[in-house]
């Protein structure tokens, strides 16, 4: 059903494959035959024919190249990357989890908010954006699922883009938390999506998709979103020791971020740093994904503690409140909580929502 040729054919011929530059392969398109599983993930006889022929390469040659820039991955059910369609669900249950958790935690003080009672009106915006980052995230990692699920035009599109639009969300909510009694929101997210409509032009209007530019846009946007927290994290320990007196749990709040963004910067390391998959299965963008996972919760811990300890102290000044006198129960779960305020007080929990 496969033959290989010595030199690449025509490429007006739809039933020959390229998979290396003096391979290809033919097959007889009157003997293409789909599963449901391959017809449901919208597979054609060609992409069948592509996926045999990569693979019989490999046999032959060992997991070593990229074919159109892809690795070879093992598909189960029409799904052509499993793990990484895992992983990445794994990012979008914790994403909604936190999402709704710091909705839920925060709400009593929301509502004081919309009283105009005790609450700032910038800790309002920074409320807003963090929960506008976490449909942010969500989206994004639909996209990831779908992606890896099924590559094709649409779905690599939606995922780069979903990424990049999450990315600067990030930055935006940041600008709000840290920046907001300066920068107004509006000029700030007038910027974030300016940037992000010049970066999805630069990434659509030409024929050729250029990874290389959009791998150095997202990790530019992250680097920058992770110093600037890594900084703040440690001029509040900074703070905190040299005062001696540290009832607001400000040393907490910054562990919690330094956890989160030291991590997710190691963790980039994976997606630079790539490699031939394991048993064809396994390769470094889908333990990237893998390594995210344990990481989300933290950061909504983080940003939860920051909210309450902010709206406890109800100025302008960006959260230096306490969080001692907030209550003195624990924290209850997403479906549990009453509305109350209430405090956290040991840093073994990192990670949990108890």
């Amino acid at each position: 059903m496969y033959s290989r040729q010595s030199s690449p054919p025509s490429t007006t011929n739809s039933g020959t494959y390229s998979y290396s530059k003096t391979a290809s392969a033919k097959w007889p398109l009157d003997q293409c035959q789909l599963t449901g599983a391959l017809r449901l993930t919208r597979w054609t006889c060609e992409d069948d024919c592509k996926y045999r022929c990569m693979h019989a390469h490999v046999d032959q040659h060992g997991p070593v190249h990229q074919y159109h820039g892809k690795w070879a991955f093992r598909r189960m059910v029409g799904c052509q990357e499993p793990l990484s369609t895992v992983f990445s669900l794994g990012n979008l249950a914790q994403h909604w989890r936190g999402m709704q958790y710091l909705r839920r935690r925060t709400r009593a003080a929301s509502a004081r908010a919309d009283m105009g009672s005790g609450v700032s009106a910038q800790w309002r915006k920074a409320r807003w954006w963090a929960v506008f980052y976490a449909l942010a995230s969500i989206h994004l990692w639909v996209w990831s699922a779908v992606f890896h699920t099924r590559d094709v035009w649409i779905t690599e599109r939606g995922d780069y883009l979903g990424a990049a639009f999450a990315t600067l969300c990030s930055l935006q909510w940041t600008s709000a938390r840290l920046f907001g009694k300066w920068i107004p929101t509006w000029l700030s997210a007038m910027g974030i999506l300016a940037v992000f409509a010049r970066h999805a032009y630069w990434l659509l209007a030409f024929p050729r998709f250029d990874y290389g530019y959009n791998m150095a846009f997202n990790v530019g946007i992250g680097a920058v979103h992770n110093v600037i927290w890594i900084v703040w994290a440690i001029t509040e320990i900074v703070r905190a020791r040299s005062s001696g007196y540290d009832s607001s749990g400000r040393i907490r709040r910054a562990k919690l971020s330094l956890v989160m963004t030291v991590g997710l910067t190691l963790s980039m390391a994976l997606e630079l740093f790539d490699f031939a998959p394991w048993g064809r299965h396994l390769d470094a963008h889908a333990l990237w994904h893998l390594s995210t996972i344990p990481l989300i919760p933290v950061w909504y811990q983080f940003i939860t503690e920051d909210a309450l300890a902010w709206a406890e102290r109800g100025d302008d000044d960006g959260g230096a409140g306490s969080l001692d006198t907030l209550g003195s129960g624990q924290w209850s779960s997403v479906g549990g909580s009453k509305g109350g305020l209430a405090s956290v007080s040991s840093v073994s929990s990192l990670g949990k929502y108890d």
